[in-house]
């Protein structure tokens, strides 16, 4: 073994090291949260509306109650004490409130758990999808969700949503450029005299 294969195997053993104690940190600090119920699962507390004046503590006084649920790492914040896959928060509302407000109370739970400015996000870092991507502008009602729905966290893709749109256009006027031009090769075969 070289010296140049031992310096890289012994740099890979202390990335190694420092990833372990990073994960075994998280999951003390998970352990000792008071946030957290029977479950695992957070209290993102409540979501108010605009109109909403019942003053409560806690997702579970609410008329309804979702479960955000992180669907994936994310590359802007890897060591995020909530934003990791399988990190379930409840967020509790009245029906009538927004989604938006129930995305920013999310975001601000995930702001609060992190003492560190480059892991806090905003909300135009994440999209939020039940069967389809939320509208913040909906009510529960409208976007076709019930008390106890599972609501998916991921990063913002609008951008890559934008591309597909793009090239599935150009795929679309490609195909009817290819038929346009088969359609002048094929010998007129109709009976007109």
């Amino acid at each position: 073994v070289g010296m140049e294969d031992l310096g890289a195997l012994l740099l890979n053993q202390n990335i190694w090291a420092e990833q372990n104690a990073a994960h075994e940190n998280f999951d003390n600090e998970m352990d000792e949260d008071e946030d957290r119920d029977a479950e695992g699962t957070f209290d993102g507390g409540v979501a108010r509306g605009a109109d909403d004046t019942t003053e409560r503590k806690s997702s579970s006084e609410c008329e309804l109650l979702f479960y955000l649920v992180c669907e994936e790492a994310l590359d802007f914040c890897p060591q995020h004490p909530i934003l990791r896959p399988g990190i379930v928060v409840t967020i509790g509302l009245s029906k009538s409130t927004k989604l938006s407000a129930v995305f920013q109370r999310y975001v601000d739970f995930c702001n609060e758990a992190t003492t560190s400015k480059e892991e806090k996000i905003s909300l135009c870092d994440l999209e939020f999808v039940h069967c389809q991507l939320l509208n913040g502008s909906d009510n529960a009602e409208t976007s076709g969700l019930m008390k106890n729905d599972k609501i998916k966290v991921r990063k913002d893709r609008s951008a890559e949503r934008v591309a597909e749109q793009e090239r599935m256009r150009l795929q679309r006027e490609a195909d009817r450029n290819f038929f346009h031009q088969m359609r002048h090769l094929m010998p007129d075969m109709g009976g007109s005299n």
